[in-house]
């Protein structure tokens, strides 16, 4: 797996960027490194996310699409993450303040 998985804009914004070569992912929320950490391939569509904050699934749709269940947020939810290219995506590294977030 390789590039980056984005909400459409809404309430707020989570962003997946993947590299292939090394199994890693970062995630952010608003542009701010939230998490970050590496996935495994179960099969040809499942995937394990594993990183300090998480331990989740996803599968991969047809579309190139998945749901992610957000667990990071203080009111989790299941977010649809859209395809957008084969491109990974970097932000600013520093961490959030999870209280912010959640304002």
């Amino acid at each position: 797996m390789r590039g980056n998985f984005a909400t459409e804009p809404e309430k707020y914004n989570v962003l997946f960027s993947f590299e292939s070569e090394d199994h890693s992912f970062i995630q952010y929320h608003e542009s701010t490194l939230v998490d970050e950490g590496t996935y495994v391939k179960i099969n040809d569509s499942a995937y394990l996310l594993k990183s300090d904050l998480q331990d989740t699934y996803f599968v991969l749709q047809e579309d190139n699409s998945f749901y992610y269940y957000d667990t990071i947020l203080s009111e989790p939810r299941f977010i649809k993450m859209i395809y957008g290219s084969s491109a990974t995506v970097y932000f600013d590294q520093t961490y959030y303040d999870k209280d912010s977030l959640n304002d």
